[in-house]
């Protein structure tokens, strides 16, 4: 049973990473509910993004 749960994760996760759905930084909670497994991911803050400014300013 453990062999089959850890493959169940690892697939799911597996499938986040590859469609960019989870990235270095984000957190994956694994769920179960009603015999069905569930992956949600919670994003990172993006201290480079947060940063920088979203217009800047054009070079003279």
């Amino acid at each position: 049973m453990r062999r089959t749960l850890q493959t169940e994760v690892d697939d799911r996760l597996a499938d986040l990473l590859l469609a960019g759905e989870l990235e270095a930084g984000d957190e994956a909670h694994v769920d179960a509910v009603d015999g069905v497994i569930t992956v949600g991911v919670d994003r990172a803050e993006d201290d480079r993004a947060a940063s920088a400014p979203e217009n800047p300013a054009p070079e003279d």
